[in-house]
């Protein structure tokens, strides 16, 4: 009898194991390590969910701060632990504008002021789906410095905290508010590490032509920029732009050159873990963006389409 519990045990352990070995063959790295910035308004500027992180999230955000400091998680730019009093100040002499008082500088600032957050992190994705997992192993409070236009033109960086590893998310809160924002990954700005705003080539080749056979082999839910549906039959439609020919100057089609990708649009969960003091993003979409240039000018991105993996999302947005 010991014999035969035994034996299912091993055939129970041996069949898991394998279910392991080919879930995780489809999983593959898209980058080691990259940083970047994220605008979050505290209003809602623009469509819902855009750049906005609101008061419920934001007040979420301020305990799992305390807890950092509690647990000597908080460091300065030099990597200095930094106490809540030594934030207090400052936050105080960072802006002149800003109305602060000495008690409750940081739960004013994080509520009400706080528009940039920078995540340290590393991405997997699902050759499948598509779908990209999100490591957070940093974060990084910023405040944007705006010119006399209020353009952001730099951002100061306030403290940061390194995470711990949290696990991917299971069960979703459908509920939940959405972040969406967006990612340079090529570098615009110089910056000391190399990982900032920035993914390899060969890396963005791999990715998109896996996301791009998913999207043509209508194995997921496709959305326009404004996210309508779009038709099966249109699909292919999106793999061209209108140029014009030099020699004949006719407008013809130009297949969309992955090399020219130079922005992520992401559509976003937070999950904010204080106990375990780590984040979880849960990516529900993404929208590349293809570089527009006039001139020898960078002026913005096109955005080609948005590729959702979850489709119980689509009657909320």
């Amino acid at each position: 009898m010991k014999k035969l519990k035994l034996s299912y045990i091993v055939i129970f352990t041996l069949i898991f194991t394998l279910f392991i070995s080919c879930k995780n063959k489809n999983i593959e790295v898209l980058t080691p390590e990259i940083i970047y910035d994220a605008y979050i308004h505290p209003v809602e500027y623009d469509m819902p969910f855009v750049n906005h992180l609101g008061y419920k999230d934001r007040q979420q955000v301020l305990d799992f701060i305390y807890k950092a400091i509690k647990l000597n998680k908080v460091t300065d730019s030099t990597g200095n632990i930094i106490s809540l009093e030594q934030i207090n100040n400052k936050l105080a002499l960072l802006d002149s504008s800003i109305y602060y008082t000495q008690s409750n500088n940081l739960e004013k600032f994080i509520l009400n002021f706080w528009d940039d957050i920078r995540f340290d992190e590393s991405w997997e994705y699902n050759k499948k789906t598509g779908q990209i997992y999100k490591t957070v192993k940093k974060i990084s409070f910023l405040k944007v410095i705006k010119d006399s236009f209020m353009m952001p033109i730099n951002s100061k960086e306030i403290f940061s905290i390194e995470l711990n590893a949290a696990s991917k998310k299971s069960k979703i809160d459908i509920d939940k508010p959405m972040v969406i924002y967006d990612v340079c990954i090529i570098p615009l700005v110089e910056n000391l590490s190399p990982y900032y705003h920035q993914i390899s080539l060969s890396d963005k080749q791999k990715y998109f032509t896996d996301l791009f056979n998913i999207v043509k082999n209508n194995k997921i839910t496709v959305l326009d920029y404004f996210y309508n549906l779009i038709p099966k039959e249109k699909i292919p439609e999106l793999f061209y732009t209108r140029g014009i020919e030099d020699s004949t100057n006719k407008e013809i089609n130009i297949p969309v050159s992955i090399n020219e990708i130079g922005r992520i649009k992401f559509m976003e969960q937070w999950y904010w873990d204080t106990t375990n003091l780590s984040i979880n993003k849960y990516v529900i979409g993404v929208n590349p963006g293809l570089k527009v240039i006039q001139g020898d000018d960078l002026i913005g991105y096109s955005p080609l389409f948005w590729a959702i993996f979850n489709k119980e999302f689509v009657d909320v947005l």
